[in-house]
């Protein structure tokens, strides 16, 4: 499957057309915990945007700090690697 290519301008015309104002941004699955390309993102769209950022099970208390200056409303542990990391649950 294809991916698209949207601008942050693209999502404004689409913001507009549907009229909203606020966002919620989620770094994709296929970056797994690399957040750059929202906080790229989080930059551009500017205070109306929040995000929510991807972790490994490892993630440090003062990475999740750094996180939530920065805007972090939330966060997702990568699956994959949380399952791998502890084994079978059974």
């Amino acid at each position: 499957m294809a991916r698209l290519a949207l601008t942050v301008n693209d999502h404004r015309l689409l913001q507009k057309h549907i009229g909203t104002s606020r966002n919620v941004v989620v770094t994709a699955s296929h970056h797994g915990t690399d957040n750059q390309a929202t906080t790229d993102a989080i930059e551009q769209i500017g205070a109306s945007a929040r995000w929510i950022a991807v972790v490994d099970t490892d993630v440090t208390g003062a990475e999740l700090k750094r996180f939530q200056d920065r805007g972090v409303c939330g966060i997702r542990i990568t699956r994959s690697d949380h399952l791998a990391r502890i084994g079978d649950v059974n």
